[in-house]
């Protein structure tokens, strides 16, 4: 007797114990059921155990308790919980308070079967999940971070690793062949800045717009930069930047693309960094855009490795090259058609096949700076030219200086330019009879210094182009109906012509006037002006002279094939300009350039 007795205390110290072996010292009121875990509500337990059997200390296991009831009906079999359990050993059941062996149902997720339908009643089942993460780990929410130095603000691994992603987190594989266009993309859809890794190369069947993000690599260029390839389903271009745009450390390889453009740049405020664009027909298009920075671009074996253009009224401005290289490029290393402001800083032009750089102006093309810059073995003529594709246009305030021109039968040709600086450039001697050339379209208001050895050949109708005479004459007022006579105070006229460019200084002050009509005109110009009209706006000052309420002035127009110029007035609100009324008294004084034939 007293041994059963003996054996059934042992039994029952054994169901409350840990492990089997030691006596129970966890305070337990519930019998165990030789089951994994302990099945009560609230915990007061040192230890569970896992799925595996291992045993975790409560300590360390940041999970919660969740309790929810359910009404059987006697059919139905599969039951949801809210909480997930992370093992089998986290989950108690209960029907009618009886506690279910683990054998009478299974678990899959979120998904509670059993073998046999719970009898019907109302609350009757109740199960228990204890939740947790997998034991050792973590998320990267619940883990801090602080940056060093003082001032730095805590925050947490996630925050921090989501400052960057790498297209890799969202399922690029790089191998050149899997393809990774739905991957990259995603990956810009969630991050500011992405990352590419060095090394691999990522197929694309489409435009890849990375306007306002920061794609990057690791990579200087040509050192394993990452390869962004487009296949022969893309159309059009392979990149596009729209403002607030940052490429860095990539290589955009046209092999399989060679009729698109690899980089297509519209937008404000777009930076190319060390990245190298092959074989495209257009390396990088620059359209409308403002503040467009490339530096270290190499522009290899393509068609054009820069295009530059832009609608009428609306030019690329503010576009800097700085240690950019143009090389093998079939035709032109850089063509500029529209641009404002634009810059090349020790820049190399080698090896393209019909220009290293051709500014072929659709309109007036302003203040360019070529500075620094090594021209070698471009093409069978010139190595760079400046000139105007419809003839009419002027490239507008130029700087050639400090460049190197190796090779070629001429160096440059300059064409329909106002206000050249040819300074300071290095043209060796070679068998070529003519290296530089001032061809016989106008060259106006242009300096050529210090040109070391070479050849310089100005065949115009500008035989100084150094040093232009400042001559005097007398403009007057008129009316734009009956010109009369007005009486003056002050009636000086000053201007300069060479070729066919007319720039004037204009100051009258007048008292009285016998002139009548609907306007006000400068008379007496020097120079009949171009039937064609352009480059005829002379701005200033106005004084004493009624404008409409509501108006400002805004200068005159000098008037096709004549040597008169209409006073104008606009809206300070914005609006078109009209004529200003004829005012028999006031003062003016002008500035400003026109052409003539």
């Amino acid at each position: 007797m007293n041994a059963l007795f003996d054996l059934i205390a042992a039994g029952f110290e054994n169901t409350l114990s840990l492990d089997g072996t030691l006596p129970n010292s966890m305070g337990a009121d519930i019998d165990l059921n030789s089951n994994d875990l302990l099945n009560v509500r609230n915990i007061e337990a040192q230890f569970f155990k896992d799925e595996n059997g291992v045993l975790v200390a409560f300590a360390n296991y940041t999970g919660t308790v969740a309790s929810e009831t359910f009404s059987g009906d006697s059919s139905t079999l599969t039951f949801a919980v809210t909480v997930t359990p992370v093992a089998s050993s986290n989950l108690s059941i209960y029907i009618y308070g009886v506690y279910q062996q683990k054998a009478t149902y299974t678990v899959s997720g979120s998904s509670i079967t059993f073998s046999e339908a719970p009898p019907l009643g109302t609350d009757n089942i109740e199960i228990i999940v204890i939740s947790s993460l997998p034991i050792g780990s973590t998320t990267a929410d619940l883990v801090g971070y602080t940056p060093a130095g003082s001032g730095a603000v805590p925050t947490t691994v996630e925050a921090k690793l989501r400052e960057s992603v790498s297209v890799k987190d969202f399922g690029a594989v790089g191998d050149g062949v899997a393809d990774d266009t739905a991957a990259i993309n995603a990956a810009l859809a969630a991050a500011r800045v992405v990352r590419m890794i060095p090394g691999d190369t990522y197929k694309i069947s489409s435009t890849i717009d990375i306007s306002g993000k920061t794609l990057i690599s690791d990579a200087m260029i040509g050192l394993e930069a990452p390869i962004i390839q487009p296949t022969a389903a893309v159309t059009s271009y392979a990149i596009l930047t729209g403002s607030y745009t940052f490429l860095s450390g990539i290589f955009v390889d046209g092999t399989n693309a060679s009729s698109i453009t690899g980089i297509y740049v519209l937008g404000n405020l777009v930076k190319l960094v060390d990245t190298s664009v092959y074989k495209f027909a257009t390396g990088v298009f620059i359209a409308s855009s403002v503040s467009t920075w490339c530096t270290n671009l190499r522009l290899t074996e393509n068609t054009v490795g820069m295009y530059m253009s832009g609608l009428t009224g609306s030019f690329p401005t503010l576009t800097s090259f700085r240690d950019c290289q143009f090389f093998r490029n079939t035709v032109y290393g850089a063509q500029v058609i529209r641009g404002n402001q634009t810059k090349f800083y020790n820049c190399l032009f080698e090896e393209n096949g019909a220009e290293g750089l051709l500014v072929d102006a659709l309109d007036v093309v302003p203040s360019m700076e070529v500075i620094g810059c090594f021209f070698e073995d471009n093409g069978a003529t010139y190595q760079l030219t400046m000139s105007t594709a419809g003839g009419a246009e002027t490239v507008d305030h130029i700087a050639v200086r400090d460049c190197f021109f190796f090779g070629g039968t001429k160096s440059a040709i300059f064409s329909r330019v106002f206000q050249l600086t040819f300074e300071g450039n290095h043209i060796p001697e070679v068998a070529a009879t003519v290296l530089f050339e001032v061809n016989t379209s106008a060259v106006i208001r242009s300096q050529f210094l210090d040109v070391d050895n070479g050849y310089i050949v100005i065949d115009s109708v500008n035989t100084d182009v150094t040093d232009p005479t400042d001559y005097t004459f007398v403009p007057s007022i008129e009316g734009n109906v009956t010109a009369g006579v007005g009486t003056y105070s002050v009636q000086t006229g000053r201007y300069q012509q060479i070729g066919r460019m007319v720039t004037v200084t204009i100051n009258l002050v007048w008292s009285t006037h016998t002139g009548a009509g609907t306007g006000i005109r400068i008379g007496a110009l020097p120079v009949t002006s171009s039937a064609t009209g352009y480059g005829s706006m002379l701005t200033g000052v106005a004084g004493n002279i009624t404008l409409t309420a509501g108006n400002y002035f805004t200068g005159a127009s000098v008037r096709t094939s004549a040597i008169t110029a209409d006073l104008f007035q606009a809206p300070t609100g914005g609006g078109a300009q009209v004529l200003i009324p004829f005012d028999t008294s006031g003062s003016v004084v002008l500035t400003g350039s026109y052409f003539v034939d």
